[in-house]
């Protein structure tokens, strides 16, 4: 019956194979099933929660989930190994006529010397995972127990462990259940007039494992389709520049700075500046200008695709001086 229904409506089974019920022998059996369109299905992801035992379906298009980025661990970085390398890896001949292949120089020499000193870690939360506030260590040994005793009772199918894994799951409800109403309680006790609204709703839905979702959807521009995060940052950047583009701007501001460029160009190219003076303009910039650069900068800044941080620059400084 069930088959003649999926092949009539051109529907999906979303079952893995997990059971849904848990019987009082231990046992689980099958007894739910799921069914969607075949356009549903290709984005359901069927999943059967731990205790109690209900059947979950979540709704997302994969191509718009993204990765996490591996990081720098500061915390257990060798600091000292990371100064002698930059002061053996520092040379003058990274340095030449052309900026951009000094700058890389630099980059690579630097990072190179971070590598060989500072961990790199992946973040151990999942970004698609809900956390809630209120979960402490005990609500984790708790559920660890139960899970413990349910993998043991349906190991064995013992009376006793089945008994066991009951009374442990009771266990788990109710620190989970107190640690949450214990939670709420101290919030409460802070709030005060000045406490905005906002905020009391935002811990509400923390709460309860509700998360704003970070991705950015699929976006549809001109009859196409742009799904992955490369394409998205292609579409607004080129949407930006069309924004900056001279074309906005009026004729008469167009050839008005065209006559400014003129004029300035023809005053540049009958200067008398002196080699004297063009030597002071490109003097080497010192050490302490370069130190008060480094403090101005934001110290949590992300360190972007080359994974380059402003921490190194403040910690290398003093290691790269003759």
């Amino acid at each position: 019956m069930i088959e003649n229904l999926l092949d009539d409506y051109n529907m999906v089974a979303l079952n893995t194979g997990i059971g849904t019920y848990l019987r009082h022998s231990g046992e689980m059996s099958h007894l739910d099933i799921s069914m969607a369109s075949t356009n549903i299905a290709r984005i359901a992801n069927w999943y059967v929660h731990d205790d109690p035992i209900p059947v979950i379906i979540k709704l997302s298009d994969p191509t718009v989930i993204g990765t996490c980025l591996a990081q720098w661990c500061y915390r257990r970085a060798n600091w000292d190994g990371f100064k002698k390398d930059c002061r053996r890896l520092m040379r003058s001949v990274l340095v030449e006529y052309d900026v951009i292949t000094s700058r890389n120089r630099l980059t690579n020499t630097i990072i190179a010397a971070a590598e060989n000193n500072i961990p790199i870690v992946k973040p151990k939360s999942d970004p698609r995972h809900k956390y809630v506030p209120y979960w402490t260590d005990e609500c984790t040994a708790a559920v660890k127990r139960r899970n413990k005793a349910k993998n043991k009772m349906q190991r064995t199918r013992d009376i006793t462990d089945r008994q066991e894994y009951y009374t442990a799951r009771g266990q788990a409800q109710h620190t989970i259940k107190s640690t949450q109403k214990q939670y709420w309680r101290d919030y409460c006790s802070t709030l005060d007039e000045s406490t905005k609204i906002s905020k009391v709703w935002s811990t509400v839905k923390s709460m309860s494992g509700v998360r704003s979702s970070r991705a950015i959807p699929t976006i549809k521009d001109g009859g196409q389709t742009y799904d992955t995060n490369m394409d998205k940052a292609e579409l607004f950047a080129s949407r930006f520049a069309a924004a900056s583009s001279d074309e906005n701007l009026p004729d008469s501001f167009r050839t008005r700075r065209a006559e400014i460029d003129r004029l300035m160009q023809a005053d540049l190219e009958n200067s008398n500046m002196s080699v004297e003076d063009n030597q002071k303009i490109n003097c080497e910039f010192e050490m302490h200008e370069l130190i008060n650069a480094l403090k101005s900068c934001k110290k949590n800044s992300a360190p972007g695709e080359i994974v380059y941080h402003t921490k190194y620059l403040g910690t290398s400084h003093a290691a790269a001086r003759p």
